[in-house]
């Protein structure tokens, strides 16, 4: 496996870093497989019109064919927490979408979703407010977060409130700061559990101060419902909230995989962007296991850490303890469940 930092292969680096950060690991009986696509040394940005159909390709010789089904619509969860400088590459966005059609879906059923239109819009999927539409290059773009999409029965309860200290500025949206019985329930996204084939899961790989990490397993969880500022005052319900959400069974049925793009990720000071801590690889990881991409993504991290003189995170993120016990996949990252495409 190729895997680029400057003109170097970085495949022991990887692998050395696992070894200093690898959480216990459990002697789970079935491990999903990913894939991963690496671009030619010397470049940062994938090429997507050629990785994307690769892992595709790949994955459905593994398991199936990917084609309409009753319902012919297929979502794609994107990431846009952090504004138009690290968002799901649109490049991913449209090279997947064209994938599909090859594949009989139609555009108009392909919807792309994230929580709210504020950040949709921030991040380049929907429109100036100016202008009309809500659209992206021919696909429907929908906020989780619109009350259309709450179902009184289908959310996700704790007894944590939100965090008393948060005010409006530093809400993550407008609709958490409903007083009441309500702190306690996040809705969950029902675009995501009915009326539709599958989704697919789109993050981008961040520092965070909470969650240790943000990749697969956060655009899953606590990134795809409402209310979600109340977990973020404490790291263990932060996880352990987040991978909860993420095994719910009506979400997990309906989630036909993860890709996660590297060519753009923030290896310290998440969620808010900062170019200087960004760093790039021409990669594409697609799987099923959510942590095994999270643990890609915190090898990476953890490489270009190094690298600027900077120690690895630590300790190893917590969710990646919680999701194996509750089997949403396997935090050990070994050579041997990654299948190189394109070689």
């Amino acid at each position: 496996m190729r895997v680029s930092l400057g003109s170097r292969c970085l495949t022991m680096v990887l692998f050395t870093l696992l070894a200093w950060t690898a959480a216990p690991a459990q002697d789970l009986t079935v491990e999903e497989p990913g894939f991963i696509y690496s671009g030619p040394e010397g470049t940062t940005e994938p090429d997507y019109a050629v990785a994307v159909p690769l892992l595709l390709q790949s994955w459905e010789q593994t398991y199936r064919p990917i084609t309409p089904g009753s319902t012919g619509k297929v979502v794609l969860k994107v990431y846009t927490n952090s504004g138009l400088g690290l968002r799901t590459p649109p490049k991913l966005v449209l090279a997947l979408a064209d994938a599909l059609e090859e594949r009989g879906f139609a555009r108009e059923n392909i919807f792309i979703a994230d929580l709210d239109d504020r950040r949709l819009r921030k991040s380049g999927y929907l429109p100036p407010i100016s202008q009309e539409g809500a659209t992206f290059h021919g696909m429907p773009v929908i906020a989780l977060e619109d009350p259309q999409y709450h179902l009184a029965d289908w959310f996700y309860e704790s007894p944590l409130p939100r965090h008393p200290l948060l005010n409006v500025k530093n809400a993550e949206s407008p609709a958490e700061l409903q007083e009441g019985d309500e702190d306690r329930k996040s809705f969950l996204p029902t675009p995501l559990l009915f009326d539709l084939d599958f989704w697919i899961n789109l993050p981008v790989a961040i520092q965070h101060p909470v969650l240790g990490l943000s990749g697969a397993t956060a655009n899953a969880g606590i990134w795809s419902v409402s209310n979600q500022s109340r977990f973020l005052s404490r790291p263990v319900s932060a996880a352990s909230s987040s991978v909860e959400i993420a095994a719910i069974p009506e979400l997990r049925r309906t989630w036909l995989f993860s890709i996660l793009s590297l060519e753009k990720y923030q290896f310290i000071g998440g969620p808010q962007f900062n170019s200087y801590y960004t760093d790039a690889r021409p990669e594409v990881i697609l799987s099923d296991d959510p942590l095994l991409i999270d643990r890609y993504a915190l090898a990476a991290m953890n490489a270009s850490r190094v690298e600027r003189k900077f120690d690895p995170i630590s300790p190893v993120p917590l969710f990646f303890r919680y999701g194996e016990s509750l089997e949403i996949g396997s935090g050990r990252l070994d050579p041997k469940r990654l299948k190189v495409v394109g070689e």
